[in-house]
């Protein structure tokens, strides 16, 4: 809650702050608001000095690492083997979860909803930067897509960001901040997974995945998941 009491403090945009890409590194030593309050304590504090502060804290995997794990998820996809590396976020409260009905239909495989929603991708982190949430980093997804069995886990769609940013990485979030932050941080994100993203984007027009979701839909011939298809599509969508 620390950083909302200064936003109202922030002054217009200051020109010549570079946003650096944030080195490769095994852990995380720096506790990511004591590294906030310095900031504000040399009162270097602006709009632009703030979503740089959130882009540089950024931690990443190496996109030839996250390519790596892209090709088994595809290959656990595509062979029905090993499918212990797919897994989905739970979709609503209570009841089924009309995506496993779905991937059992179009992928002809029986798949796992992640135990608390976000287990999964923690563990991954955990497993390559070590324990990050006592420096207040947080697990975020950096396009969502929680409900693909690709993406919920995608190297290339986990950081770790300082927690009081990751309310800016929330798709129903609103705001103008809100806006801006999630548009320079999925550019951020993207331009160093290069290679990961256009061979994921390549499956998808190779394996013609929304056609498959469309005609799923029109063989169910039922308007009361209309608003699933159109989800079920926003899950599959190219980046």
């Amino acid at each position: 809650m620390l950083v909302f009491g200064f936003v109202c403090l922030f002054s217009k945009y200051s020109n010549g702050v570079d946003v650096m890409v944030n080195q490769e590194s095994p852990t995380i030593k720096k506790d990511t608001y004591e590294e906030f309050i310095e900031l504000i304590e040399r009162g270097r504090v602006s709009r632009e000095r703030f979503i740089a502060f959130g882009l540089n804290h950024i931690y990443k995997v190496d996109d030839e690492v996250a390519l790596s794990e892209l090709e088994k998820a595809i290959e656990a996809l595509n062979t029905k083997k090993n499918t212990h590396l797919l897994t989905i976020r739970r979709y609503g409260r209570k009841g089924d979860n009309p995506y496993l009905e779905l991937y059992k239909k179009i992928f002809k495989i029986k798949l796992m909803q992640d135990s608390d929603n976000n287990k999964r991708p923690v563990e991954i982190m955990k497993n390559h930067f070590g324990m990050f949430k006592s420096q207040h980093y947080q697990c975020a997804h950096v396009w969502g897509m929680t409900k693909n069995p690709i993406m919920f886990t995608a190297l290339f769609n986990i950081v770790l960001i300082p927690r009081m940013f990751d309310p800016f990485t929330d798709n129903n979030a609103k705001g103008r901040l809100h806006e801006e932050f999630l548009q320079r941080f999925r550019k951020h994100v993207k331009g160093h997974f290069k290679k990961s993203i256009q061979r994921y984007n390549n499956y998808l027009v190779k394996y013609k995945i929304e056609a498959k979701i469309d005609r799923f839909y029109h063989e169910c011939g039922a308007k009361d998941i209309e608003e699933f298809h159109r989800r079920a599509m926003n899950e599959w969508q190219q980046i």
